[in-house]
């Protein structure tokens, strides 16, 4: 598990908030330049408390992308987004 910073947007602004994640290391072999790791799940555990309901999209301080809910005050863990990077490496 990993606590970091990200970026929450999507509900009518943009906030900071704190993020806890879950890191799975991928197996090799790796391209330059791609991570050897990925976030599977994401909590967020404080944001601001003035965030509307709503959908958002999550991003980390190293560019993984989440989306996740606010319901009723509460925030749903994030699912992962696939970039089209990701997908065509699957793909192959």
């Amino acid at each position: 598990m990993v606590l970091m910073r990200g970026v929450l947007c999507g509900i009518d602004r943009q906030a900071d908030g704190e993020l806890l994640l879950r890191k799975e290391m991928l197996a090799g072999p790796y391209r330059v330049g791609t991570k050897r790791y990925r976030y599977t799940q994401c909590t967020v555990l404080h944001a601001p408390i003035d965030l509307p309901d709503g959908d958002c999209t999550i991003t980390t301080d190293d560019g993984f992308h989440f989306s996740a809910i606010r319901t009723r005050g509460m925030w749903l863990d994030g699912d992962p987004q696939q970039t089209s990077q990701e997908s065509s490496r699957e793909s192959a």
